[in-house]
């Protein structure tokens, strides 16, 4: 099986994940290892994970959901690129261009990445929670 798009879109998501991920997955053999202490089905191979990374292969559907459960990602996200909205509806990731952003910022962006997605929800909240009492109090 050779590369395609969707393969290499896949392994771009992948990696991306990996990277953002708390677990500190930092190479393909630790990849290996930590699926299969998860994984109840018949171990995948070190070969077959760099498929994977390298975008010639895509796991099956159970196996992208123990990644996406792992990794923090949502699997429709690691599967298709796409996440869903706050409505349930799929929305295309987009790259943001943070202008203007301190050094700090950056730096809460980075941490905030590698929360787990509930994390993140909860910071998401948490911020929504914040700005609301600060606008009540600005307009009293």
């Amino acid at each position: 099986m050779g590369q395609t798009a969707e393969k290499s879109a896949f392994a771009e998501r992948l990696r991306l994940a990996l990277g953002r991920s708390a677990k500190r997955i930092s190479t393909p053999a630790e990849l290996v290892r930590q699926f299969n202490l998860r994984y109840t089905g018949k171990p995948v191979s070190p070969q077959a994970v760099q498929k994977w990374l390298a975008g010639e292969n895509r796991p099956t559907q159970d196996k992208i959901e123990l990644l996406a459960k792992m990794l923090g990602v949502s699997s429709i996200w690691l599967q298709f690129g796409i996440e869903q909205g706050p409505n349930g509806t799929p929305q295309r990731i987009k790259d943001i261009a943070v202008k203007d952003a301190t050094e700090e910022e950056l730096r809460l962006i980075g941490r905030y990445r590698r929360l787990s997605a509930y994390q993140q929800e909860l910071v998401s909240g948490l911020i929504e929670q914040l700005a609301l009492s600060a606008n009540t109090s600005s307009e009293a």
